[in-house]
């Protein structure tokens, strides 16, 4: 459960847009400058260093506890990953290959 997936479920009620078209109660004109998207998280799981991630095309990596699944939170994978920045692929080896680290 992301951030975003919280404070939803709290209000229950939509309150950020979605990458695919998910957008807050009030129509377009409400939603056109909210440049403000959730973290789906929902796209793929990678277990990498140690840790288990939820992965979303348009979001930050998501840590999980590796035995409860818990929501820890986003994970800027030891500041590589910046606010805006995301990380979307299957295989630890490719990860690596992205940010420039392993061998």
């Amino acid at each position: 459960r992301t951030e975003e997936f919280a404070a939803e479920e709290s209000a229950d009620d939509v309150l950020y847009r979605g990458t695919f078209g998910t957008m807050r109660t009030g129509g377009p004109l409400r939603n056109a400058l909210d440049l403000h998207q959730k973290n789906l998280a929902n796209t793929n799981i990678l277990a990498w260093g140690g840790k288990v991630y939820a992965l979303y095309e348009a979001g930050r990596p998501v840590e999980l506890d590796p035995k409860t699944l818990e929501t820890i939170g986003e994970d800027d994978l030891d500041g590589r990953v910046n606010k805006g920045m995301f990380v979307s692929v299957g295989a630890g080896e490719k990860v690596e290959s992205a940010l420039g680290i392993g061998g």
